[in-house]
């Protein structure tokens, strides 16, 4: 184990690693503003028809424009009219939820990579991390979805448009990630503390 984490390739594999998940949350800080300049994707019902790749930006609903920004869930929304600024609020707190959530679980991961880079694996510290990133990931598959409901239901309220929002597909996926971050925690407390153990009868 001792000879893996010290080898060069190794090292430029978690460099590597790092460099992608710098960039991962620079496009989701790219996609919050995409959707603030109504470029976000959903469903639209007209009385004309349906477009399925609409925007708010565009005027023409079944034209894409160059640059957009979706969801991990499918957002339906409904007009005999023009579109509410207030369901733009809505696409872009969502949008702004779910890419916080994202992020948060990817700094963590961050910190955590960064330690095993400087050859700290076993550490309290290390678990504290992979924690926090399962329960950014619990959140993300039962909090997120809890929230978009209640954006369309406030939504719904104070627009003439009626915003829908079909999740939940990707729970049980997200939740087995989750456990795969708790159980690297464990493994990691586990190593620490059979090292203090250790520690203590080689003294005695």
């Amino acid at each position: 184990m001792g000879k893996f984490i010290h080898n060069k390739a190794f090292t430029v594999m978690l460099n590597f690693l790092l460099i992608m998940l710098y960039i991962f949350i620079a496009l989701l800080m790219v996609g919050v503003i995409l959707s603030m300049m109504g470029r976000q994707v959903f469903i639209l019902q007209t009385p004309q028809g349906t477009f399925e790749q609409a925007t708010y930006a565009e005027s023409a609903f079944n034209s894409m424009p160059s640059f957009y920004v979706t969801l991990p869930v499918e957002i339906r929304i409904t007009t005999n009219n023009s579109l509410d600024f207030t369901v733009q609020i809505g696409l872009v707190l969502m949008q702004l939820i779910t890419n916080i959530f994202i992020a948060g679980k990817i700094l963590f991961l961050i910190f955590f990579i960064r330690n095993i880079r400087k050859k700290i694996v076993f550490n309290g510290k290390n678990v504290k991390f992979l924690l926090i990133c399962g329960a950014f990931q619990s959140f993300s598959a039962i909090v997120v979805p809890l929230i978009m409901l209640l954006i369309c239901g406030i939504v719904n309220q104070y627009s003439d448009n009626h915003m829908s929002v079909t999740a939940g597909q990707g729970i049980l996926s997200s939740l087995f990630s989750s456990i795969v971050f708790m159980i690297a925690a464990y493994i990691i407390y586990y190593g620490l503390h059979l090292g203090k153990d250790y520690t203590l009868q080689t003294k005695k």
